[in-house]
């Protein structure tokens, strides 16, 4: 369960330091101080790469996520029925152990996730990083003329 839980950290540490990026290149560009025109389209491009190599990061860490959790589910399943069968009544289980068994995926749960965060997040950065960059060449109002 350790690597599950290290990459359930590793998935917020990313989310924490990619929200502290985006927000930094986001106050530079909202403030106009790069005045060269490519600068300032430099940064809108390195804000959509950062953001999609961020969502990429992230998609795979829910897999794995994902993956640990069935795998525990096996373990759970088998270590019950290994001490169910076993001979030594001395055991005794309370229910504890059943961390990830009684978990129905696909009940609805109050809320969001948190996995769909994570993987969210980073596109709502990246299409205000798209719509920036159309403003800044121009492109926005072209698109906007055409409707």
């Amino acid at each position: 369960m350790g690597s599950r839980e290290d990459d359930c950290k590793r998935l917020w540490i990313l989310f924490g330091l990619m929200n502290v990026i985006n927000g930094a290149l986001l106050a530079l560009v909202t403030t106009k101080e790069l005045k060269p025109e490519l600068a300032y389209i430099l940064v809108l491009s390195l804000g959509i790469l950062i953001t999609f190599l961020w969502w990429a990061t992230s998609m795979r860490m829910v897999f794995w996520i994902q993956w640990w959790e069935l795998k525990l589910r096996e373990i759970e399943r088998a270590t019950i029925a290994y001490l169910d069968e076993s001979e030594s009544k001395d055991v005794k289980l309370s229910g504890g152990i059943k961390i990830f068994i009684d978990r129905d995926e696909t009940e609805n749960k109050k809320g969001i996730s948190t996995k769909f965060i994570a993987c969210a997040v980073p596109v709502l950065f990246m299409v205000v990083w798209i719509v920036l960059l159309l403003d800044e060449t121009g492109l926005l109002n072209k698109i906007h003329a055409i409707n």
